[in-house]
């Protein structure tokens, strides 16, 4: 491990120290990007994940653990029947062709599953996440603030339409009238 390396995992694990929530979870997240897996940093992980005050801490904890606990790229590329003599085989021959495209096919959904662990996917299907809005908590100051400045963003639109409307009304009544 690098000394750039060490010094960031020390500052992100002083982070999780921190009294403000964001600032645990960015060392959280950065945590789970290094992915160094050592016993201290995931016991810091588990802890946190269990007994954080804050929700989203807790969850962007258990978000890096899944990560550390997930599949390995490594273990996957090691436990594929591809192997180097394989990809020096003849590529000629279509049934050695078909298996290594079948082959490299299992290792890109290996891959997938990879990415998909550390997302909040639940189905490898499902590529796209909801979200549900269970409570809006404005203060009435702030409300009539912001239906002040629509109404007022609104008045070009009303001018703009009105003069669209005259012009029209001017346009068909002069020809209507025309022959009067």
């Amino acid at each position: 491990m690098d000394e750039q390396t060490k010094q960031v995992i020390t500052n992100a694990m002083k982070q999780l120290s921190n009294e403000d929530p964001s600032i645990r979870i960015d060392g959280v997240r950065k945590l789970g990007e290094i992915g160094v897996d050592h016993p201290k940093i995931i016991e810091r992980l588990e802890s946190l994940a269990s007994e954080d005050s804050s929700p989203d801490v807790r969850n962007a904890a258990n978000n890096s653990l899944t990560l550390f606990q997930g599949f390995s790229i490594d273990d996957e590329i090691k436990n594929s029947q591809v192997t180097k003599e394989s990809t020096l085989v003849d590529i000629g021959n279509e049934s050695t062709t078909i298996e290594l495209l079948q082959e490299q096919n299992k290792l890109l959904k290996s891959l997938r599953k990879i990415v998909l662990r550390g997302t909040d996917i639940v189905e490898e299907d499902e590529i796209y996440t909801t979200t549900t809005i269970t409570d809006v908590n404005i203060p009435i100051s702030s409300l009539t603030k912001l239906m002040l400045k629509w109404v007022i963003a609104s008045i070009p639109v009303v001018i703009l339409i009105w003069g669209i409307v005259a012009i029209l009304s001017i346009l068909l009544g002069g020809l209507l009238f025309k022959g009067f």
